[in-house]
């Protein structure tokens, strides 16, 4: 069943039909007479009691005096609590608790783990609120927050204005009937709190019936041996590049004193509280997995030890405490699944969701899923218990803490998921949210969560629509549009986040969503005038978050930093400089691929690389996502690491790089396809390193990400010269002809520099990715251009001359004066003239998603304005006057001529109408309707400037725009004063030095 078809399925717990508890008024007596209610308090009167056994267990206690003290607030009547002797036997009760509930022939099992059962039941003249409170559980506490779930009481979050408690003259019972056990026997988060300091004291987790069996999995190595420890007893940890270490380090685990310790610990675990059922034996919050002869045979990667380790201690375990585990989390180093250790009875994993929070595990549009799933069918097939899913949801990384997050229908369908595959327990992270000002828009995140943990069979409008009624009354319906439209926005974003991260906030809200949020806002404003004023605080509150989250989403955003093009950086040669926590995009040579799979490759790469004490990635493709997925040329300290995930590395000896910080330098990888340890060759400025022992066995696994220089969670600056990427292992003499073209090209002192060895890279087949910065260059005259002239040029050269007809088809036309420009095996074409079939891209090292990575095939048509010479940046093509449109986002592409002509090509989400019909005018209309960003492409003699604007039609109706520059000299020298913009409202837009001006 789809899940927008879930909505019609019958609703369980308090929807059912026919189960109903009911809030009576004084008007409502006539209704609750003829359904024969059963009254709890009438008239300011009690007409039942709250009866306990005797000697009840603290645990009911409280469960009683909750109900009690909520009954107060809803009737203003304390309704009595007695124990079953001192309780009138003829009177009306309510039974709290198994014991209770025994009497009227109720029997719940109590058993610890087991089934978590609740029971909410009127038995003639009494009602049973009961559960099974073994061990951890609170059944009987969560009756009765059903019972008081259907009086209209909850809690959405810290702030009191977010607890609902509604205040009635009288509280009836009609019919009821809970009988229900939760789907997850583990269901807890940082919902609202602080991992280190707790949980806010006033909101309730239990309330939303999270809690379950004890569960134990946190970081544990350095709590069973502590650091302290090292200077005496140094064998109890990790040996890692030849030396014992505690720092950033795990612990040795064949150790006769660490596996003694670790027994005795996880004993001492479960006497001191038997509720327990697993032992952490989570790793550390680091790498460095010991390397020594008996720890490397445990297993071929870290998770295989781990796995080791814990059949190790189980073993010892059980034969003292027969029925508990022990159990770790699967995460970074531990992550990839083992191939070859099986798994102990009593071993249990709990595997991190380190995919994209907004897509559904089975979205196979997704390319962060399916490598997680297969990694997961590995540990199934270990034999091991995989127990749990320990979830990331932390929005307030990327910008995301104080704007609206909802997963609706994409986290239940993670949660069914799970349960398919066996999994019983749920955790999620959110410790970010400790903030109360976040509750109004980040409840129904943690809400929905929460409920489907318990019934997986409720859709989010079934659990939404209800909580929704009970916070905004009248205001109800577009309360709930306005938290659905974010869930379908977030869903359905084009974007994937990752482990920690959510997709870019502007991906997800775009202006026809915003401009929908806005509507709901203001109907639920309209029709909560006759609410109450905590209903319409409420309302308030979401809509002073909106506020905020508009505000972020609508201020121009920061100019990017783009790479600086710059001469006399290397040696002489030009480079790009990339700047500190940056990344950029390497083009990929015309029909070639990046290498995926276990797959060969020879990678050089020349650079000057400032010297930083952390980490700087140099070079990267594979998974972004997916820590074992990934390939990246990293320096760490002082040596050079060629890494596919957490401590899968190939290593060269330590301070084998640090002669080359601040210099030029040239790096060459080649590896053939197996082991990382035995098929990786590294050299640095032409010498050959050798790969420590501590280097990887694993055999890496990539997938299609195009090549990047640089890399965002990393440390320090480079200026970047070539970057060259094969397909394949190059022979010898390739490989060092290559070397030496690069080391006289930057005048490089290594032993690849003999005159016969020179080759260039473009004489070598198979090349797939090449980064080569371009310094100004004069143009080449050449007087007929033909279009496979162009190949025979390096990227950076300008042509000038006439094109010849035949290198163009379709399209028929004769011209002289032609500006062409090769960058990167792309053509481009400058100056006046008409223009034909010829593929532009922009600099490919701009990363600014509104035009980096346009190319084009245009084609013009026979139109009579052809010979205007402007041309549309198309994500198509332009053919018999069509336009193919490039609206993703609402970002359209417009190019101005040099004459003063031009054309926008796009249509707007709101109206859906063109802008223009695919003809090129003097001053088109430019229709403003709402907001978009535009690319200018100006044309003037010679030169070329890029220019983004972004144009907005105020609720006033007047129209303000920004204007963002991308190559400030050019755009002076140039000058761009008197290039105009007139929209159908005769509203002139002009760019002069830098700002765009309203012009009357």
């Amino acid at each position: 069943m789809k899940p927008s078809q879930r909505c019609l399925r019958k609703l369980r717990l308090s929807m059912l039909t026919g189960m109903i508890v009911a809030i009576l008024t004084t008007r409502m007596l006539s209704v609750a007479a003829a359904e024969e209610p059963w009254v709890i308090v009438r008239a300011g009167e009690t007409h039942v009691t709250i009866v306990h056994a005797d000697k009840a267990p603290s645990k009911i206690l409280k469960a009683a005096a909750r109900l009690q003290s909520f009954l107060l607030k809803i009737t203003g009547v304390k309704v009595p609590i007695h124990s079953w002797s001192a309780s009138e036997p003829d009177a009306s009760r309510i039974l709290i608790g198994p014991q209770a509930a025994s009497t009227v022939g109720v029997e719940i099992q109590q058993e610890y783990p087991g089934r978590e059962r609740v029971l909410v039941q009127r038995i003639n003249r009494d009602l049973v609120l009961a559960g099974n409170d073994a061990g951890a559980f609170q059944g009987t506490r969560h009756a009765v927050d059903r019972l008081l779930l259907e009086f209209g009481c909850e809690c959405f979050g810290p702030n009191p204005r977010w607890h609902v408690v509604p205040q009635h003259d009288e509280a009836v019972v009609t019919e009821i009937a809970i009988d229900t056990s939760p789907e997850f026997g583990f269901r807890s988060a940082f919902f609202f709190q602080d991992p280190h300091i707790g949980g806010h004291p006033d909101f309730d987790l239990p309330s939303w019936g999270m809690d379950g069996i004890k569960a134990h999995m946190p970081h544990n190595y350095y709590k069973i041996v502590p650091y302290a420890l090292y200077e005496e007893h140094p064998e109890y940890f990790a040996l890692v590049d030849g030396q014992r270490t505690a720092r950033g380090a795990q612990i040795c685990f064949t150790n006769p004193d660490v596996i003694e310790r670790t027994v005795k610990a996880a004993r001492g675990h479960f006497d001191n509280d038997p509720t327990h059922i697993m032992f952490s034996l989570s790793a550390n919050d680091c790498a460095g997995f010991c390397e020594c002869n008996n720890c490397r045979q445990l297993g071929e990667n870290a998770a295989g030890q781990s796995l080791a380790f814990a059949n190790t201690i189980v073993r010892e375990l059980r034969t003292t405490h027969p029925d508990k585990g022990v159990a770790f989390i699967a995460y970074l180093a531990t992550e990839e699944a083992p191939k070859r250790v099986q798994a102990d009875p009593g071993v249990q994993v709990w595997m991190i969701n380190s995919t994209c929070r907004v897509h559904a595990a089975e979205d196979t549009a997704c390319p962060t899923k399916q490598a997680w799933i297969e990694n997961l069918n590995a540990w199934l097939d270990t034999g091991v218990d995989v127990s749990g899913i320990y979830e990331y949801y932390i929005p307030g990384l990327g910008g995301w803490k104080h704007v609206p997050l909802v997963l609706g229908e994409s986290a239940l369908e993670d949660l069914r998921y799970y349960r398919s595959r066996g999994i019983r327990y749920m955790y999620y992270e959110s410790f970010a949210e400790f903030a109360i000002e976040d509750c109004p828009i980040r409840w129904p995140l943690h809400y929905l969560i929460a409920k489907g943990t318990w019934d997986l069979q409720l859709s989010a409008t079934d659990i939404l629509k209800p909580a929704c009624h009970r916070l905004f009354g009248a205001a109800a319906n577009p309360m709930f549009d306005f938290y659905m439209e974010i869930a379908r926005a977030c869903e359905s974003s084009p974007l994937h986040g990752a482990m920690w991260v959510m997709p870019k906030i502007r991906s997800v809200y775009t202006p026809d969503i915003r401009a929908y949020l806005r509507g709901t806002l203001d109907e639920a404003t309209r029709l909560a005038s006759t609410e109450s004023a905590e209903v319409n605080a409420r309302i308030e509150d979401v809509i002073e978050c909106w506020r905020r989250t508009k505000g972020l989403l609508t201020a121009p955003e920061p100019k990017p930093k783009y790479p600086r093009h710059i001469e006399q950086t290397i040696n002489g040669v030009a480079g790009v400089h990339v700047p500190p926590r940056a990344s950029w995009q390497v083009p990929v040579w015309p029909g070639s691929k990046i290498p995926t799979g276990d797959s060969p490759f020879t990678l050089f790469f020349v650079g000057r690389v400032t010297r930083n004490s952390g980490q700087f990635q140099l070079v990267r493709w594979g998974n972004l996502y997916h820590s074992g997925h990934g390939s990246a040329i990293e320096l760490e300290g002082e040596s050079v690491h060629w890494a596919t995930g957490w401590g899968d590395d190939a290593i060269t000896p330590a301070g084998s790089f640090s002669q080359c910080f601040d210099k030029p330098a040239l790096i060459c990888i080649s590896k053939s396809p197996g082991p990382i340890n035995t098929t990786t060759s590294i050299w640095i400025n032409g010498i050959k390193q050798p790969l420590l022992d501590s280097s990887s066995t694993k055999i890496p696994k990539f997938n299609a990400i195009p090549l990047r220089i640089g890399g965002p969670d990393f440390t320090g600056e480079a200026t970047v010269g070539d970057v060259i990427l094969f397909d394949r292992v190059l022979p010898t003499d390739q490989l060092t002809g290559i070397g030496a073209w690069l080391n006289r090209k930057y005048r490089l002192a290594t032993p690849w520099n003999a005159e016969e060895l020179i080759k260039a890279p473009a004489d070598v087949a198979g090349l797939c990715a090449w980064l080569r910065p371009s310094g100004r260059r004069r143009p080449v005259e050449q007087s007929v251009i033909h279009k496979d002239d162009f190949e025979s040029y390096p990227a950076g050269t300008e042509l000038r001359g006439a094109i010849s007809e035949r290198s163009w088809r379709p399209a028929r036309f004769s011209g002289v004066d032609q500006h062409l420009k090769v960058t990167d095996g792309i053509v481009e074409r400058n100056g006046p003239g008409p223009w034909s079939q010829v593929a532009l891209l922009t600099n490919p090292l701009q990363q600014d998603e509104t035009y980096a990575r346009i190319q084009a095939d245009i084609r013009f048509s026979e139109s009579k304005n052809a010979h205007y010479g402007g041309v549309f940046l198309n994500a198509t093509h332009w053919e018999s006057g069509e336009i193919g449109n490039y609206a993703q986002q609402n970002l359209y592409k417009l190019s101005i001529a040099s004459e003063g002509f031009f054309s926008l090509n796009g249509h707007n989400d709101n109206t859906g109408q063109e802008f223009v019909s695919g003809r090129l005018f003097p001053y088109s209309p430019l229709q403003v309707h709402t907001w978009y960003t535009v690319i200018l492409e100006a044309h003037y003699g010679t030169g070329r400037v890029m220019l983004e604007v972004t144009i907005q039609r105020r609720e006033d109706g007047a129209i303000v725009g920004r204007y963002h520059y991308v190559d400030t000299e050019v755009l002076l020298k140039r000058g761009a004063a008197g290039l105009h913009i007139q929209d159908t409202a005769g509203v002139k837009f002009q760019i002069d030095n830098c700002e765009l001006q309203l012009v009357d």
